[in-house]
Parts: structure tokens; C-alpha cells; sequence
């Protein structure tokens, strides 16, 4: 599907709010509601909307600490290990990536400790060669769309 300025408008207020009426999300790409109610409809249809999600506050839901665990492990176990790691649901994203890593996951608790636990339980796993955990605060908000479609160097 070829995304054009319109439907990248169309995003961008979805993105904003979930659940914007048709009236607003041609308000903010500047076509009427029934071009907008088709445009949101045709990315749904595409596949480029999969789903709509609420935004959570997890630091109010008793998980402010967020950090990527980096894992190097023998080839032997990485698929046991991916596996374990996308059944903890502490973690919300895993990675297969080549490098001196080949696992990047990022994962939400409740303090330090219970981090420290996790990567020592890890740690502990067969085949599991190396975990490194870095604590991270968001700085931008990851779910932001940027309507203006910039260069593969991002200066535009």
C-alpha cells in the first residue's frame, strides 16, 4: 500500500488518540470525515493498523524500572532461551540480533532487586554465556509517528 501525506495525517491523530472520531481525524489531515472514516478503513484493511492499544503508566502499575538485557548465549540454547524470554511477561519486547550479543530483550519490574534477580536467574541458565543489564528512562515516547516522511539520514 502506498502511505500518503493524508493517511500519514490519519496516523499520526490515531496515534495521538485511539479512539478519534472521523470528524477529527479529517480535522487533522485536512479532508472531511467520510475521506478519513475510508482512509483509516483502508489502513486497517492493509494491515498497516494491526490494533488499537491503551497507553499504560507503568511505574502507576508498580513496574517504574525498565531495562534491556543483553545476552550472549551458545547457539545450542538460543531458542530455548528466546523462548523463556517471550514466556516472562516481564518482558514486553525480545530481540534476536547478530553482534557480541544474540538476544536483546527489554523487560518492566517493580525495583532494582527483582532485576537483579531476573538477570541472576538468567545467569543461571544452560548455555547462557554472558548477561549484561543496562536500566533505562524513556526520553521519547516510542509509540509517536512523525507524519513527515524524512530521509533515510533523518535530516530531513
Amino acid at each position: 500500500m502506498d502511505v500518503d501525506d493524508i493517511d500519514r495525517q490519519v496516523l499520526a491523530a490515531l496515534i495521538a488518540d485511539g479512539r478519534a472520531a472521523d470528524a477529527d481525524l479529517g480535522a487533522a489531515a485536512g479532508v472531511g470525515a467520510s475521506t478519513a472514516s475510508w482512509r483509516r478503513q483502508s489502513l486497517e484493511d492493509a494491515g498497516v493498523i494491526r490494533e488499537y492499544q491503551p497507553r499504560l503508566d507503568y511505574a502507576a502499575l508498580g513496574q517504574p524500572v525498565t531495562a534491556l538485557f543483553q545476552v550472549d548465549v551458545d547457539p545450542s540454547v538460543r531458542e530455548t532461551v528466546l523462548a523463556a524470554l517471550r514466556d516472562d511477561a516481564r518482558f514486553y519486547t525480545v530481540y534476536e540480533v547478530a553482534g557480541p550479543d544474540d538476544i536483546l530483550a527489554f523487560g518492566r519490574f517493580p525495583d532494582r532487586d527483582s532485576l537483579v534477580r531476573a538477570r541472576r536467574r538468567l545467569r543461571g541458565e544452560e548455555g547462557v554465556r554472558h548477561v549484561r543489564i543496562t536500566p533505562v528512562r524513556p526520553v521519547a515516547d516510542l509509540d509517536q509517528f512523525a507524519p513527515e516522511a524524512g530521509d533515510e539520514d533523518g535530516d530531513g
